[in-house]
């Protein structure tokens, strides 16, 4: 996971003497000065081989912690820069000739975020509506638009997978052999469109961790089969 630098408003005290500015790990990074706060503002100026960026951002989630991350040079080492929850409006300091990607916070294994921007190096201002939503939200939503025929093979199909993570080692390949046979017998019975759907995605990637863990068994690799099935037997259950 990528070093996440947690960034924090400084409190109504210092905020006369440092103008109501976040502050990062060092004076190149992290630092900001929020709109609401005109005089905070006024006051926040560039560093040598900085520049400073107007960013408003939004999403559909008050927890969200919105963070943006370098896309060339040192600065993208540090990886994501938090800036607040939920929305941010305000102005941030980054190095000249850096572009960035507005993103948040988030665990791509639960959630999916939509609405990511990259902000080029001659770009003052920006704008950018992000939205998160849970990866189970999704899944069921598709599951309940599948006939019964089609919901019952494939919660077989998880059930197979499940039977397989779970078998001795010496029956693991022959009872992954199982699943997979009846994987792809669910998926040739599927519109061509259903390569698009988020069931498409995460059983791909269950059977990817599978066929891994037959090849070269780990224990990183069983930890995220039994992530991926846990979630996928949770959103496909009643």
């Amino acid at each position: 996971m990528k070093k996440l630098i947690l960034i924090t408003s400084l409190s109504i005290a210092s905020s006369f003497l440092l103008g109501c500015v976040g502050l990062g790990e060092s004076k190149y990074t992290g630092q900001y000065a929020l709109n609401s706060c005109s005089s905070c503002v006024a006051q926040f100026k560039t560093l040598p081989d900085t520049r400073l960026l107007n960013l408003k951002v939004t999403s559909n989630d008050p927890e969200l912690n919105i963070a943006y991350e370098a896309m060339s040079g040192p600065f993208r080492k540090l990886g994501k820069i938090q800036l607040t929850k939920g929305n941010f409006d305000g102005v941030i300091r980054i190095p000249d000739n850096t572009g960035i990607l507005v993103t948040a916070d988030y665990d791509p294994d639960i959630s999916t975020l939509t609405g990511t921007e990259v902000i080029g190096i001659d770009e003052n201002s920006a704008v950018v509506k992000l939205t998160i939503s849970k990866i189970e939200d999704q899944l069921k939503s598709e599951f309940n638009q599948l006939t019964n025929k089609q919901k019952k093979e494939l919660v077989n199909v998880i059930g197979s997978f499940d039977v397989a993570l779970n078998s001795p080692k010496m029956l693991y390949s022959s009872k992954l052999a199982e699943a997979e046979k009846e994987a792809n017998s669910f998926l040739i019975d599927m519109p061509a469109k259903y390569k698009n759907t988020k069931i498409y995605s995460e059983l791909s990637s269950l059977r990817i961790y599978m066929k891994l863990i037959d090849i070269s068994p780990n224990g990183e690799m069983v930890w995220k089969a039994s992530n991926k099935l846990r979630l996928l037997k949770k959103a496909f259950s009643n």
